[in-house]
């Protein structure tokens, strides 16, 4: 018995085999989905579960034309009563209806209620192992026979059975955008019984190879975590980094080129995870040689270079996009959560801000030659946070900068981007390495409430023998951070509530871009965001740089 309550990410549901009884090696099967829904994210969630299936066919309506050995119904309260009736008298071995939206439906004369938990406490009820997944539970009059069930109270809710020979399950369509990459192997290896890992992934190569703790390690360790996705070769011209790689992913074949993998190896994607300054010309080659590319943020240097990487890409039918990975931060979801549901009114100003006071890193990031400037490290992040957040560019930005302290780096020790909106809204990014006292990370003012999200730096104690106490400290930077949201209720009252960060998969980016090459999910970072990052961060670095502070756009 699992006790949870509804705000848990989990729920625990029985292992689901012998609900879809499939009567043939699934490569083999033909596969019907019904779908006149407008949310396409629910036809691409079915068929990346559906990767080994070599046929699958999306119809708006089913007829008894249609001959499937396993058939979806998406958005199945929707269906008419005649449909519904030839899906109960075709011949077809399962059938699998999808519920998206609360509402009542009628099968077979036994009506099924899509139902909301609530908030109190649930526990599930069902035979064998444990398979935690996204599900919503079903109210039924008639008669049914239950595969399991929820019990809340007095009250059993089926989840999953089967009403004569059809078999249902029910989803929603929210838990079908969050539903995490644990619960998706789960599903597809115990409802529907296919193979963990697709039998055609997108072959990937990587350009540039940091080893434990790099984006080169950090790639790989994704690639390999997504389905639909396999590591073959990696590029580094050290021949330490190509070794270390050979240890960490002993499958890759390693090049000291970018332009040897190229000609060399077989593959369908590359990520370049190489210095900023490099970026425009590995990805320009790569595009040349017919290869889909994701390349590290920032994606270059200049609007003009975005423009020519898209006019290359758009002419070959390539997909092009940039490793935004810090839009799937937990605090940065629940942040946009808070705005978007309007808790604190209309937001007119954006403050966000990264920084200590502490000597810059020695690599190539402190460079400005290599790295483009300071504008373009956390800014690359907290520009598109802020871009996202407002949804469109600026018209007027004022940067200044400041090289006071550190001189034998040369990259700046803070830079400040003030941007103003065209309807007068306002946004802050500050960076430095100078900057004894923090500012928060987050200061978010709307008309009707502030929010703010402070720094939580992680710290690691121990006492071990013969050191006694010790401690590590990570990046400040890395620890999601809890927002504090304050509510102004009239009477000179404020009300202070606080917010979690948000619970978020890891390597999402890498799910979405395995999911577009795969069934043509729509790419979440899209080239036209890129090029607004890239415009505020070349102009920002530009005039902050020559001091002429101010641009308009």
């Amino acid at each position: 018995m699992t006790i949870q309550s509804k705000g848990q990410a989990w729920q625990q549901i029985a292992n689901t085999k012998g609900i879809i009884d499939l009567p043939m090696r699934i490569d083999s099967l033909n596969v019907g989905i019904i779908s006149n829904s407008s949310d396409r994210s629910l036809s691409y969630f079915w068929r990346s579960l559906l990767s080994d299936v070599q046929s699958i066919t999306t119809v708006e309506r089913f007829s008894n034309s249609l001959s499937f050995d396993l058939l979806i119904a998406i958005d199945a309260q929707t269906l008419s009563d005649a449909e519904i009736a030839e899906i109960s008298s075709a011949n077809i071995p399962s059938v699998i209806f999808h519920f998206t939206e609360d509402g009542r439906f009628t099968v077979n004369q036994r009506e099924l209620i899509l139902c909301d938990l609530g908030n109190g406490e649930w526990f599930l009820k069902g035979p064998s192992s444990e398979t935690p997944i996204f599900c919503r539970p079903l109210s039924i009059t008639g008669e049914v026979q239950s595969i399991f069930t929820i019990s809340k109270g007095l009250t059993d809710l089926t989840i999953a059975g089967s009403i004569d020979d059809l078999k249902f399950v029910a989803f929603s369509s929210i838990d079908l955008k969050t539903i995490d990459r644990r619960a998706r192997n789960l599903l597809r290896e115990n409802f529907l019984p296919f193979r963990s890992r697709s039998s055609n992934p997108v072959r990937v190569a990587i350009a540039g190879y940091g080893p434990f703790g790099g984006m080169g390690h950090y790639h790989g360790s994704a690639i390999e975590a997504t389905d639909g996705l396999e590591l073959v070769a990696i590029a580094d011209p050290s021949d330490d980094r190509q070794r270390s790689a050979k240890v960490q992913f002993p499958q890759v074949a390693t090049f000291a080129t970018v332009q040897k993998m190229l000609t060399e190896s077989e593959f369908e994607l590359i990520i370049i995870a190489t210095p900023p300054s490099t970026h425009f010309e590995l990805a320009k080659a790569s595009l040349d040689e017919g290869k889909h590319v994701v390349v590290e943020k920032p994606m270059c240097l200049t609007v003009e270079e975005v423009d020519e990487l898209q006019d290359i890409a758009l002419s070959k039918g390539l997909s092009l996009t940039v490793h935004q990975n810090r839009r799937y931060d937990p605090d940065f979801l629940m942040l946009r959560e808070i705005i978007e549901s309007g808790e604190v009114g209309e937001v007119f100003n954006i403050e966000t801000t990264v920084g200590t006071f502490e000597h810059p890193c020695r690599a190539w990031h402190s460079d400005e030659s290599i790295s483009g400037g300071a504008a373009y490290d956390w800014g690359s992040h907290h520009i598109d946070w802020i871009l996202q957040l407002y949804g469109e560019s600026p018209t007027e930005i004022f940067a200044t900068s400041h090289k006071r302290v550190w001189h034998d780096v040369t990259n700046v020790d803070q830079m400040k981007i003030e941007m103003i909106f065209a309807d007068g809204r306002e946004a802050t990014f500050i960076q430095s390495e100078i900057s004894a006292h923090r500012k928060p990370k987050f200061y978010v003012q709307g008309t009707k409430g502030t929010i703010v999200g402070w720094y939580q730096p992680i710290v690691d104690k121990q006492i071990s023998f013969p050191f006694g106490y010790q401690e590590s400290h990570h990046h400040f930077a890395e620890a999601p951070v809890d927002l504090e949201v304050a509510k102004y209720i009239g009477d000179n009252r404020i009300v202070t509530q606080k917010y979690r960060p948000k619970f978020s998969e890891p390597f999402e980016f890498h799910r979405n871009i395995a999911a577009h090459l795969q069934f043509g999910e729509e790419i979440e970072v899209k080239l036209s965001q890129v090029r607004r990052v890239i415009g505020v961060l070349e102009e920002s670095q530009r005039i902050s740089t020559s001091k002429e502070h101010f641009y308009k756009f």
